[in-house]
């Protein structure tokens, strides 16, 4: 069962986290809403027929970044590390096409299942921060125990720090004393990424376009959503309250989105054989 409430609320905390992202690493969230929207729109409509080249670009910048690198090292020519990382990169794009619907499928399928367990996961986490802070044990601590040796200690502060922290206090207890939690968790995402892997491979047109329709909807109903949430919070909390007809509103947007690819991305015509004449 979907929560809806806390999907809204979701939202509204993902923009409020970027005040303690540091200034000079904060994006802007209109700009990027707006992108948001308008990369939803184009998935929407023509997502299917645009993804192989989409790849292709994406490994041809990934390639002449490397080349790049790489020809700064060794050292040679700069262009020639752009030209040849650039260009076998997207060979490898255009070729193995198939293969990277496949994979993208799989971790699609395994953020499907993140979405859907996240009210358990997210009961797990806070078992264990109660665990944690002593609760139920008449022992209250403000925070966790600092590990020995961690940065926190050592005085370093930063990314670093709270990398080491996530660790020392999030991660690896949840693993020690969820572990049997973790491995069911982790068993049912690779079963998902495998099915997911398996249709993008045996099935490209239909998984392409319900990945892209579904994605660019996904994009644009959250775009609106932030936008909504910055500039008209009255506005927000009225959808927020009814966010069923939101969902629904998004869901009626998804099926047009598939309509409308199914009919742009048509299967192999057949050709008309030609009757044979009569000998003479």
């Amino acid at each position: 069962m979907i929560n809806i409430q806390a999907l809204f609320g979701l939202v509204s905390r993902g923009v409020d986290l970027i005040q303690f992202v540091p200034v000079e690493r904060r994006p802007d969230p209109t700009a990027a809403a707006i992108v948001a929207v308008l990369a939803g729109l184009v998935l929407a409509a023509w997502g299917a027929r645009l993804l192989r080249l989409g790849f292709v670009l994406a490994f041809l910048a990934a390639g002449a970044s490397l080349g790049l690198r790489v020809a700064q090292r060794i050292p040679v020519d700069a262009l020639f590390g752009l030209v040849i990382g650039g260009g076998l990169a997207a060979c490898l794009g255009y070729f193995f096409y198939r293969w990277w619907v496949g994979l993208t499928t799989g971790v699609l399928a395994v953020l499907a299942v993140l979405a859907i367990g996240w009210p358990r996961l997210a009961d797990e986490f806070q078992a264990l921060r109660g665990e944690q802070l002593g609760v139920g044990t008449g022992e209250y601590r403000l925070a966790p125990p600092v590990a020995a040796g961690s940065d926190t200690e050592s005085g370093r502060s930063g990314l670093p720090q709270v990398r080491t922290q996530f660790w020392n206090n999030v991660a690896r207890p949840f693993w020690y004393q969820r572990q049997t939690f973790v491995v069911r968790a982790l068993v049912v995402g690779s079963l998902a990424w495998l099915l997911g892997m398996g249709l993008g491979l045996m099935l490209p047109r239909l998984t392409t376009i319900v990945g892209t329709s579904f994605v660019g909807v996904l994009a644009v109903a959250m775009g609106v959503g932030v936008l909504l949430r910055l500039h008209r919070p009255a506005l927000w909390a009225a959808v927020a309250a009814n966010g069923q007809w939101y969902l629904a509103a998004a869901g009626l947007c998804l099926i047009g989105s598939l309509l409308v690819q199914l009919r742009q991305v048509p299967g192999r015509p057949v050709v008309p054989v030609p009757p044979l004449e009569p000998a003479k």
